[in-house]
């Protein structure tokens, strides 16, 4: 993702965009940003706070855990195809169909959290969860998605996670 998001920048030619500063997760996303010959000078390993609060948390935490059914955790995948990052032309309401139809023929109650660039009438018929993902992840029993990160915060948290993909592609191998 992070190396599709960067196309176009970095060209040495006359009025393109030059390499920014960019701050990576690990060594894994530093060595990927080293294949598209990036100056090192330009990479820092940052670390990553948002899972680094995640782990801390998921530590001390003492709150009930409730799970039930299955979770379905949206990303926009329609407008990464049309953003050229995503090699599949596969509609949302296509992928929530497949999952409302196994949810349903294993008797299994779905909530949705949907990501803010997914069109909110995609989960008509469908509880949608408004708080945290952790709060969610807490709620079921399967956490189902395509490459959403909520997939890794739902494994990190002992969640069993489903990274569903019906393209060709696995855009995401570490989902």
């Amino acid at each position: 993702i992070v190396r599709a998001k960067l196309k176009g920048i970095g060209d040495d030619s006359p009025g393109d965009i030059p390499w920014p500063m960019l701050l990576v997760a690990d060594p894994r996303t530093r060595a990927s940003m080293r294949a598209l010959n990036i100056p090192d000078e330009r990479i820092v390993e940052f670390g990553n706070p948002y899972f680094d609060e995640l782990y801390s948390e998921l530590d001390r935490d003492e709150s009930e855990w409730s799970p039930a059914g299955v979770g379905y955790f949206s990303t926009p995948f329609e407008l990464d195809f049309q953003r050229g990052i995503l090699p599949a032309n596969y509609r949302q309401m296509d992928l929530i169909a497949d999952i409302r139809t196994v949810c349903r023929e294993l008797g299994q109650p779905l909530m949705g959290k949907r990501h803010p660039q997914v069109d909110l009438a995609l989960f008509k018929g469908m509880t949608v969860f408004d708080g945290t993902p952790l709060e969610m992840i807490r709620k079921v029993r399967v956490a189902v998605g395509s490459y959403s990160t909520t997939l890794l915060e739902a494994y990190a948290a002992g969640i069993p996670a489903i990274s569903y993909q019906p393209w060709e592609n696995n855009i995401r191998e570490d989902v």
